[in-house]
């Protein structure tokens, strides 16, 4: 049974505990297989689409569900499972992170950036810092995801207050390196090596999910492809990564 608190356990970073994986979103394809529907009517409208993804993070056995704030239907509430709860998902320059963190049925908040020029680290701070502090200040845990091919520094994203960062196929350093550097002033989301893991058999996939659960104890780490673009995923490796999941519970 989903259990969002697990989630939490895994921002605060402090505790070991059981395996909990994290996504960003998931190609159409792949939901569509994951939850054994298909069709236009998913995707029709925002509490279809609300709907479509929570039943896909209910099959995968997640404790979350990553939403677009502006495109939370207001029958969210109902529509969650029992221990389930979203992750809202908001650019920098929306005026709604209070509002986001204060919302029935959201258990954190998750800042995006989409490759903007940021100079230097003061630009960085400057920019989000007030949003970090107004999440926070509303009691939600506050998440750094860096859709850009070219990501800022992670250690920007600690020195700005943020409780965890989404990693991406996109960095440069392995999702190891980065748990290994960094766990104990940022959570780890998500993974660096999409591009590796979808031409890997499934043998090979269970074996560096586990190595991950091992070094990591769960401990500030909750596992995800990494994939915020929403590319395509064959679902025989996405299989083998909830199996890798499932595993650590």
């Amino acid at each position: 049974m989903a259990d969002y608190r697990e989630f939490l356990r895994v921002l605060a970073h402090r505790q070991p505990g059981r395996a909990v994986g994290f996504e960003y979103t998931w190609d159409k394809s792949l939901a569509e297989q994951l939850i054994w529907r298909r069709g236009d009517t998913l995707w029709q409208n925002t509490e279809a689409l609300a709907r479509t993804r929570i039943d896909t993070a209910s099959r995968c056995g997640l404790d979350t569900v990553v939403l677009d704030f502006l495109q939370l239907p207001a029958s969210l509430p109902r529509l969650m499972p029992e221990g389930l709860r979203a992750v809202a998902l908001l650019s920098v320059d929306s005026n709604d992170c209070q509002t986001a963190a204060e919302t029935e049925g959201i258990c954190a908040v998750m800042l995006r950036g989409y490759g903007k020029i940021i100079s230097d680290r003061a630009e960085f701070l400057r920019s989000f810092r007030p949003a970090v502090d107004a999440i926070r200040k509303a009691g939600k845990p506050v998440i750094w995801a860096d859709c850009g091919k070219e990501p800022l520094p992670v250690s920007w994203a600690a020195d700005c207050g943020f409780d965890a960062i989404h990693l991406t196929h996109h960095y440069a350093s392995n999702t190891a390196e980065i748990w290994q550097e960094f766990h104990r002033d940022l959570a780890i989301l998500g993974d660096t090596r999409m591009d590796w893991l979808i031409r890997q058999k499934p043998r090979d996939i269970l074996d560096y999910c586990e190595s991950l659960q091992k070094l990591t104890q769960n401990c500030g780490f909750a596992f995800g492809m990494g994939n915020p673009e929403g590319l395509p995923v064959p679902y025989l490796c996405y299989v083998s990564v909830l199996t890798a999941l499932a595993r650590g519970k």
